[in-house]
């Protein structure tokens, strides 16, 4: 089973290969991602931390929106036993 900081360190490793690919690729003066680079470099932040950072409200979310769905899920299974 993989663990939660295995999941993050195969997700930083993932990011960083996909914005380097990206970087070489194209480079727009208006892109997102120089908009989070800007942004990552002016907080001190890692791209990666600076994501989280910006959007962990929406994870929280996502969160709770997923332990509903199991527990919904979970009390459907024995409502149907």
């Amino acid at each position: 089973m993989i663990k939660r900081f295995d999941l993050y360190s195969i997700l930083l490793q993932t990011v960083d290969d996909f914005l380097s690919s990206k970087t070489k690729n194209t480079e727009s003066p208006n892109s997102t991602l120089n908009k989070i680079k800007t942004s990552a470099e002016k907080s001190g932040r890692s791209i990666i931390n600076e994501l989280t950072f910006e959007n962990y409200s929406y994870y929280l979310v996502f969160v709770h929106k997923i332990r509903f769905l199991r527990y919904a899920c979970h009390k459907n299974r024995h409502l149907q036993e």
